[in-house]
């Protein structure tokens, strides 16, 4: 490996400490010396903040859902979702069964990754910051009269038994409608946020 010129990674958004600081801890934990250009490119092109988060949601989904296909899409849509965040024991029982939460195995290595990125406020879990909760949004949760995005789905709590949605908080001005599938216990949701 050669060393970079200074000039070879010049970069406008990189004057954004946030956008610089995300930069530096996903190359850290990037294990591959010689293919360490490639990333720096790869990262590079994301030129606002949200859209290295984007880049950083992609990774924790290659890192983090071998074993819990979903997981980075179910924890951060339900963060995003939440008014004032969500407790870790909500957010175990609401991606668990109806008799059993998420086992911690699961979710304890993704919060360590995501702690720069989340905040405790009164014992619950928020985005630190709303570049994380843009890319969220964009990346998981359905646009309207968009087929190609990904369907976000009630974890397997909410869809067994609705009626723990009272325990679950929505986003500001958040009216959740569900939709009722071919089975009465498959339940999807839709969220706006609006004003109303």
């Amino acid at each position: 490996m050669k060393l970079p010129n200074r000039e070879d990674y010049e970069a406008p958004q990189t004057t954004n400490p946030l956008y610089l600081r995300t930069l530096l801890e996903e190359l850290r934990v990037f294990g591959v010396f010689e293919a360490l250009d490639a990333r720096i490119d790869h990262y590079l092109k994301a030129t606002t903040v949200d859209r290295l988060f984007a880049l950083v949601l992609e990774r924790l989904e290659a890192d983090y859902e071998k074993e819990k296909p979903g997981l980075v899409r179910d924890v951060t849509a339900l963060i995003w979702a939440s008014r004032r965040g969500l407790s870790e024991t909500e957010l175990l029982e609401l991606l668990g069964t109806p008799d059993n939460p998420m086992p911690r195995a699961f979710w304890s290595p993704l919060c360590l990754a995501l702690e720069d990125s989340l905040v405790r406020r009164s014992g619950l879990l928020t985005f630190f910051h709303d570049f994380l909760r843009q890319a969220v949004a964009e990346r998981y949760l359905p646009a309207p009269r968009t087929k190609d995005r990904p369907t976000l789905r009630w974890p397997t709590t909410l869809r067994d038994d609705p009626s723990t949605i009272a325990k679950w908080t929505s986003c500001p001005g958040n009216s959740v409608r569900q939709r009722s599938g071919r089975d009465s216990k498959t339940v999807s949701p839709i969220w706006t946020c609006s004003s109303t």
